[in-house]
C-alpha cells in the first residue's frame, strides 16, 4: 500500500482489500492538519505580516554604534550618559557687566565666571593678572581695544606683565661681553653673567625710566646697529665703552631723557654713521666716525637737542649736520677728509667751539636759515666770532719782483699771513674759493719808476673774464705809481681768481706791507 508524500495518508492498491480503519485514520490526520491551519490564520500573533517584515529588515544590527553606522549603544557611552547632570542643556549664558571695576586706567577687577562682549566693551584694558577664573572667546577679546583674532599670536608673544617691569624701580647695570651670551642675566660683569648684544642690554631696559640705566660695554667688535627709542621719564640712559667698541651704527629716536654715549665707533660705510632725531637731549662723549663713506654724514642731528663733545668724525659729506630746528653744541672735535665739517639748514644752530676739525669745501655752511656760531655765542653768522670759520687770506711779497713790458703778469703774493680754508696758493698766486657766497677782494702793488706817458693796469682773471679795477697813467718824469683797486664778487666753491699787472716795459714790482699786497675775504 502507498503514502502520500506529505501527510503520509494511506492509499489502497487496486488489489487492496479496503480497510474501514486506514480510512479513519486518514480522516484523523486530514482533520488535525486542516485545524492548525485554521488556528494559525486567525492568530494575530503568531502570524507574520508583510508590513512587519519590511520594518524588520531595517533595524539596526546587534553590534555597538560607531560615527559611521548606527548600532546598539556601547557600555562606556550609557556610563558616560548616567554621568550628565540633569538640565544641563538648558545653559543660560550669565551677565556679568556688574562684575567689572573700570577706572582711568582701565579694569581693575573682573569677578570670576564667564564674560560676555558686554563685559569687554566696558574695558578700556584689561589687567590679566586680575582675571578671575572664566572662559573668554577669541570673539570677545576683539571687543579689547580692536584687537582681533588675527593677531592673537602677537599678543602671546609679548612678555607677560607679571614678570615684565612696565618702569624702572631701582638703578639698573647691564654687562655686554663679546665672550657675554644673551641666555645670561646681564648683571656681572662675567662670561657668565654678561650678554652678547647691546640690543639684549636695551631689550631688558622699561620704557620708562625714573633712575640711573646704564649699559656697561666691554672691548670688541659688535656687528649690530645700536637702537634707542622712546624711552621716557625721569631717569638718565647711559651707554658707556671700555676700550674700543665698534658697532655698525648708533640710532637715536624720540627719547624724552637724557641719552649718554660714550666712546662708541661707529663703522659702517652704507648709511649715516649716528642719527639723532627729535631727542630731547643727546650727548656723544668721545665717539668716533672715520670710515670713508662719503655719500653719507657722520652725525646727523634732526631736530631736538645734542652735545658733542669729543671724538673724531671724518671722511663723510659732513662730518656733523644739523637739521630741522635741531640745536647742537660741540667741543673738542677733530676731523678731515669730509666735505663740510659743519653744516647748519633748516633753522638748525650749531655752536660751542671749532675744535680741529678741517673740511675739503669748508669748516661751516649754513642754508635755508641755518646758523653756526662759535666763540663767543654771537648768533649772527658774520660776526666776529665767526672769522676763523670763512676763507680768508691776506698776502705780501717777500721781494720785489719784475714785470714782463706788453703782457699780462701774474702776481705771486707769496708771503702769507693770513689763509683760513687754505683759499690761496702762495707759488701759483691762484685762489680758489673754498665757499659759496660773496667775496670782496682788494690785490694792489708799487711799481717802481714808471716811464713818462705808460700805463699800468690791474685785473682779477676768472677763467676766460676778467674785471680791472685800476688804471694809472705816468705823467712826467719816472715816477712810482701805487696801483689797486677792490671788486665784490660771487663765487661758487670751487672758483678760481688770479690779481695780475699790465705794465707797457720791463719794470719792478716793489714789495712792502704798506703797499704791495692781497686781501680776500668771505662777506656773505
Amino acid at each position: 500500500m502507498q503514502t502520500t508524500g506529505n501527510l503520509g495518508l494511506k492509499k489502497p492498491d487496486g488489489t487492496d482489500i479496503v480497510d474501514i480503519a486506514d480510512l479513519n485514520g486518514n480522516m484523523d490526520v486530514l482533520d488535525t492538519a486542516v485545524k492548525n491551519v485554521q488556528d494559525h490564520t486567525v492568530d494575530t500573533v503568531k502570524h507574520i505580516t508583510a508590513a512587519e517584515r519590511t520594518a524588520w529588515n531595517a533595524k539596526a544590527s546587534t553590534a555597538a554604534a560607531t560615527a559611521s553606522a548606527a548600532g546598539l549603544m556601547a557600555a562606556a557611552d550609557k556610563a558616560k550618559l548616567d554621568g550628565i547632570a540633569a538640565g544641563a542643556n538648558k545653559y543660560v549664558h550669565p551677565n556679568h557687566t556688574g562684575d567689572v571695576t573700570s577706572t582711568g586706567d582701565g579694569v581693575t577687577a573682573i569677578a570670576p565666571g564667564v564674560i560676555v562682549n558686554a563685559d569687554i566693551n566696558a574695558a578700556a584694558a584689561i589687567d590679566a593678572t586680575k582675571i578671575g577664573t572664566g572662559v573668554v572667546s577669541n570673539a570677545e577679546f576683539g571687543y579689547l581695544d580692536g584687537v582681533t583674532s588675527g593677531i592673537q599670536g602677537q599678543l602671546n608673544s609679548k612678555a607677560p606683565l607679571a614678570t615684565t617691569p612696565q618702569q624702572t624701580t631701582a638703578d639698573i647695570t647691564y654687562y655686554v661681553r663679546t665672550d657675554g651670551n644673551d641666555g645670561n642675566n646681564g648683571l656681572a660683569n662675567t662670561a657668565g653673567g654678561a650678554f652678547r648684544t647691546i640690543g639684549k642690554a636695551i631689550s631688558m631696559i622699561p620704557q620708562k625710566v625714573n633712575h640711573a640705566v646704564v649699559v656697561n660695554i666691554a672691548a670688541g667688535a659688535y656687528a649690530e646697529e645700536v637702537i634707542l627709542k622712546g624711552f621716557g621719564g625721569g631717569g638718565t640712559f647711559g651707554i658707556n665703552a671700555s676700550g674700543t667698541v665698534n658697532v655698525t651704527r648708533l640710532s637715536m629716536q624720540e627719547n624724552t631723557i637724557q641719552v649718554t654715549i660714550t666712546g662708541i665707533t661707529a663703522t659702517t660705510t652704507t648709511a649715516n654713521a649716528i642719527e639723532l632725531i627729535s631727542n630731547v637731549w643727546t650727548w656723544l662723549q668721545n665717539c668716533n666716525v672715520t670710515a670713508s663713506a662719503g655719500s653719507y654724514y657722520g652725525v646727523m642731528v634732526y631736530g631736538g637737542g645734542a652735545v658733542i663733545s669729543g671724538g673724531t668724525y671724518s671722511n663723510k659729506t659732513t662730518s656733523i649736520w644739523a637739521r630741522s630746528g635741531a640745536n647742537v653744541f660741540v667741543v673738542g672735535v677733530s676731523g678731515s677728509g669730509s666735505g663740510y665739517g659743519y653744516l647748519a639748514t633748516e633753522g638748525a644752530k650749531i655752536g660751542g667751539s671749532v675744535g680741529t676739525m678741517s673740511a675739503t669745501a669748508g669748516i661751516s655752511s649754513t642754508q635755508t636759515g641755518g646758523i653756526i656760531a662759535f666763540g663767543d655765542g654771537v648768533v649772527n653768522p658774520w660776526g666776529d666770532n665767526t672769522s676763523s670759520l670763512r676763507p680768508i687770506s691776506w698776502a705780501t711779497l717777500n721781494a720785489n719782483v719784475s714785470l714782463t713790458g706788453g703782457a699780462w703778469n701774474t702776481i705771486k703774493y707769496n708771503n702769507v699771513t693770513t689763509n683760513n680754508l687754505l683759499g690761496l696758493n702762495a707759488s701759483t698766486g691762484m685762489f680758489t674759493s673754498p665757499q659759496t657766497g660773496w667775496y670782496n677782494i682788494r690785490a694792489q702793488g708799487l711799481v717802481l719808476n714808471v716811464p713818462n706817458t705808460q700805463q699800468v693796469q690791474i685785473r682779477l682773471l676768472q677763467g676766460t673774464s676778467s674785471w680791472i679795477m685800476d688804471v694809472r697813467n705816468s705823467n712826467g718824469s719816472p715816477q712810482h705809481i701805487l696801483i689797486g683797486g677792490t671788486a665784490l664778487l660771487y663765487l661758487e666753491a670751487g672758483v678760481t681768481i688770479v690779481p695780475q699787472i699790465y705794465v707797457d716795459s720791463a719794470l719792478m714790482l716793489s714789495y712792502g706791507l704798506d703797499t704791495t699786497h692781497l686781501e680776500i675775504v668771505r662777506v656773505a
